[in-house]
């Protein structure tokens, strides 16, 4: 609920409108002689654009010291990664087969364990901020919560890709072998796709069991203390009905969190896919799995939703286009400086060659991807058409948002006859099934009634090009 002092005013793309001098003008003349009378002078809640953008810095700040946090502790435990290894390797236990996975394990459950904390606060944090409409407050919260989410999930295989290959000879051990080197020319592909791997498999894991399986835990056991309470107050059996069980369902208000695991997946394919080739295999049976997830946690998990229509998915299509932009240059590096494919390929090739690479490959990437968007249009030419005919429907029943081009040409207008004749031809003509067959009888028969003998014969050209 947005919350502000009572002026009088309404908003409008510029902003709030203050209606404050109308106000006091239609007070100093209560008889009714100014222009707008005070008792239809609209008023709305309002708070000064000072106080909002306070709360917009307060809260951006403590976004960027929470997801600095989470990656300064993923940071950490890779710091440590290589030690974590080696103490479980020599323990001596069956837990040595698994150690190369264990520090990705440990970081997909730090990251789950922080998310759900991030969760609660950036809920808080939007409320305060006081939002005007629910699109603003959706994408605000949008932002948050992916700021974080890209620091915690993504900072352990940054520093795999772009750091750790850097730091071979700082105490750190080499890195092994990843699926395009040799012997001789080892890498940290290896590694990414461990680290990868284990991060997508623990994520979906835990994501799925806590959106399908947690909620119903719980309205399970509401349901079993509900009817226990009942047996309590009457000392008879009492079994609770469908629709108090049904009350008993957490409210689904936002999509916040399922458009969240969507996009942040994505980032996982479009960021770092090179360096592990399964990974779209993954995606695909992810989703298709979290398509009946999603139902089932919809449908029985939730109470029924109060739907509530967008015309765009907000600020969701902001990110995914920035993770498309830097999916480019992101992998293009994988390629050149994490891999050696370009030493494999080019013996003696030096690091400011793979500089000059770099900046080649990236370059001709980002044109190739501007030019697909600029030649495949988003709409095609059929599916603009269709939405012009609903607007078209829509105008002409509600009498809303009715433009000149919707209304019949004014010299068919001016004759009665020849309008009512045309507007029978057509009648007729919608009755048919749409095709070529139609086209042409519409045009035929409306061409026949348009074309009669004139003396004028300006005026019988004039008919003839507004009946078509």
């Amino acid at each position: 609920q947005y919350k502000g002092e009572l002026k009088p005013g309404y908003y409008d793309r510029g902003g709030f409108v203050s209606l404050s001098r109308e106000l006091e003008a239609a007070s100093m003349d209560p008889e009714g002689g100014s222009a707008i009378p005070a008792s239809e002078i609209p008023s709305n809640p309002h708070t000064p654009a000072i106080e909002s953008r306070k709360m917009l810095w307060i809260s951006g700040t403590l976004t960027g010291v929470f997801s600095l946090v989470a990656g300064g502790l993923t940071f950490v435990l890779l710091f440590f990664r290589q030690k974590i290894i080696g103490s479980i390797q020599d323990s001596g236990t069956p837990l040595n087969r698994w150690a190369l996975i264990i520090p990705g394990i440990l970081n997909g459950i730090l990251i789950t364990v922080l998310d759900g904390v991030w969760k609660n606060i950036s809920l808080k944090l939007t409320d305060a901020e006081n939002h005007r409409s629910s699109q603003a407050y959706n994408d605000s919260l949008a932002y948050k919560r992916f700021a974080f989410q890209c620091f915690s999930n993504y900072t352990s295989l940054f520093y795999i890709a772009f750091v750790r290959p850097f730091l071979n000879d700082g105490g750190f051990s080499e890195c092994g072998h990843g699926w395009v080197s040799f012997d001789d020319h080892p890498d940290c592909l290896g590694e990414l796709e461990i680290q990868l791997t284990t991060l997508l498999l623990t994520r979906i894991t835990i994501s799925q069991v806590m959106e399908a399986l947690l909620p119903i835990l719980q309205h399970s056991v509401k349901v079993v203390f509900a009817q226990r309470s009942l047996r309590r107050n009457r000392e008879t059996s009492a079994t609770l009905s469908r629709y108090s069980a049904e009350m008993k369902l957490p409210a689904y208000h936002l999509t916040t969190e399922d458009f969240g695991e969507v996009v942040l997946l994505l980032g996982y394919l479009a960021l770092f896919g090179a360096a592990f080739p399964l990974t779209p295999l993954f995606m695909l049976i992810n989703n298709l799995i979290e398509v009946r997830s999603d139902a089932y946690k919809i449908l029985l998990g939730h109470r029924r939703i109060d739907a509530d229509q967008a015309n765009e998915i907000g600020a969701w299509y902001y990110i995914i286009e920035i993770i498309g932009y830097a999916a480019v240059p992101i992998n293009a590096g994988l390629l050149i400086f994490t891999s050696n494919s370009l030493s494999l390929m080019f013996n003696g090739i030096t690091f400011q060659d793979k500089i000059l690479a770099f900046f080649c490959i990236e370059n001709i990437l980002v044109l190739f991807k501007l030019l697909i968007r600029a030649l495949i249009p988003d709409e095609s030419a059929e599916t603009l058409k269709k939405a012009s005919r609903q607007r078209f429907y829509i105008a002409k029943f509600f009498k809303v948002n009715e433009k000149a081009s919707y209304r019949a040409h004014p010299m068919l207008k001016s004759n009665d006859a020849l309008y009512n004749q045309v507007r029978d031809v057509i009648d007729d003509c919608e009755e048919l099934s749409e095709g070529e067959s139609s086209e042409i009888q519409l045009h035929t028969e409306i061409n026949q009634a348009t074309s009669r003998p004139s003396d004028d014969d300006g005026m019988e050209e004039t008919y003839l090009s507004a009946g078509s």
